[in-house]
C-alpha cells in the first residue's frame, strides 16, 4: 500500500508542500529574532559650535555603535548609515571637556550602546590679526644666472584661528620655486603661517591663501679674484726700516665688464702713513676700485706695515 502511494506523483507533491510549510514555520522565528549588531568605526561629528570657538581635537575620534534588531534590518547596513555626534552648545570658553556621544540608528533597530560613550573634546577661542608676508626660495636657477630680487603686491595677510596659535605666528611665508629659469618671471605661492623658528603653526588660516611673486633674474656678470697690494706713504723715523707689508685678506672678488677685468692684475689700497713711525703700523681700509668695477664680497682689508730698528 505504501509503495503504491509513493509511486503516485500527486501524493509526492503534496508531501513536499507539507514539508516546506513545516520548515518555513520552523525557520520563521529564527529570521525575526532580534540580534545585537556592531557598526563601526563611526567618526564623531559635531554641530557648529559657538562662533567664537573652534574644535582642536576629539579623542578618540571614532566610536563603535551596537544596535539591536532583526537580521534583515542589517542587510546592506554600513558605517555611513549611522551618525555619532557630541553637543557643543553648552561650551562658551576654551578648554578640554568630557562629552557624551549621541548616536542615530538604522530603521527598525534600537540602540544598545556606544563605545566609548564619552570622548574628550578640546576647544579654543578664535581670533584674528595680521602678519607680514615674507618670500623664501627653494631650488636653483640655470647656471650663470642669479636672483636679484623678489616682490609681491601683498605685504601683509590676515591670519585667523585659535588665539594661542595666533600668538605664535611671526610671519606668513611663501616659497618661490627656482627651477632653471633664465629670465624674470611671476609665480603664485602658497602662504603658510610660521613661528620664530620658521616652523609651521597649525590650526591657523591665512587670507589671502596665495599671492603672486615677481622674481627678477639676471645673468651673473663676469667675476675675477684679484690680489690686493698694500700702499704706504712717508718714511719711518731715522734708524728704523720697513721689513714687510702684509694685507689680509690677500684677495678680493670683483665683477664688471670683461673688457675692464681682463686688464686688471691687482688692486691697490689707499696709502697709509708710516711717517716717523718707530713700530709696526696697522690700519683697516677699503680697496681702491677702478671705474666700472664692483665688489662681489667685502672690500675691507687690513694693511700691516712691519717696522723694525736698524742695526
Amino acid at each position: 500500500m505504501m509503495d503504491r502511494l509513493l509511486e503516485n506523483d500527486t501524493v509526492l507533491k503534496i508531501l513536499s508542500v507539507i514539508a516546506a510549510i513545516f520548515l518555513w514555520f520552523q525557520a520563521g522565528p529564527l529570521q525575526t529574532q532580534p540580534i545585537n549588531h556592531e557598526i563601526g568605526p563611526i567618526p564623531v561629528g559635531f554641530p557648529t559650535p559657538n562662533p567664537h570657538l573652534t574644535v582642536i581635537s576629539i579623542q578618540p575620534s571614532t566610536v563603535t555603535v551596537t544596535v539591536k534588531g532583526p537580521p534583515a534590518a542589517f542587510t546592506g547596513t554600513a558605517a555611513s548609515d549611522v551618525y555619532a555626534i557630541v553637543n557643543l552648545a553648552g561650551l562658551t570658553k576654551s578648554g578640554t571637556y568630557s562629552l557624551k556621544v549621541v548616536a542615530s540608528v538604522p530603521p527598525n533597530t534600537s540602540l544598545v550602546s556606544v563605545s566609548p560613550n564619552r570622548v574628550i573634546v578640546t576647544v579654543a577661542r578664535l581670533g584674528a590679526s595680521r602678519a607680514p608676508v615674507a618670500i623664501r626660495t627653494s631650488g636653483t636657477l640655470a647656471p650663470g644666472y642669479q636672483l636679484t630680487g623678489t616682490d609681491t603686491a601683498v605685504k601683509s595677510a590676515t591670519i585667523s584661528g585659535p588665539v594661542n596659535d595666533l600668538n605664535q605666528v611671526r610671519q606668513v611665508v611663501g616659497t618661490l620655486v627656482l627651477n632653471g629659469q633664465t629670465s624674470s618671471f611671476q609665480s603664485p605661492v602658497v602662504l603658510e603661517p610660521v613661528n620664530a623658528a620658521g616652523r609651521l603653526v597649525p590650526h591657523v588660516e591665512v587670507n589671502p591663501p596665495t599671492v603672486t611673486v615677481s622674481a627678477t633674474v639676471q645673468a651673473i656678470p663676469p667675476q675675477k679674484v684679484l690680489p690686493v697690494v698694500g700702499q704706504y706713504t712717508g718714511q719711518p723715523a731715522p734708524g728704523y726700516k720697513i721689513t714687510q707689508i702684509a694685507v689680509y685678506p690677500a684677495t678680493v672678488t670683483v665683477t664688471g665688464p670683461s673688457s675692464i677685468l681682463n686688464g686688471l692684475t691687482h688692486l691697490n689700497t689707499p696709502a697709509i702713513s708710516v711717517a716717523g713711525a718707530t713700530g709696526t703700523v696697522s690700519k683697516t681700509v677699503s680697496v681702491t676700485l677702478p671705474g666700472g668695477v664692483a665688489l662681489v664680497n667685502s672690500g675691507t682689508v687690513t694693511v700691516t706695515v712691519t717696522i723694525q730698528h736698524q742695526g
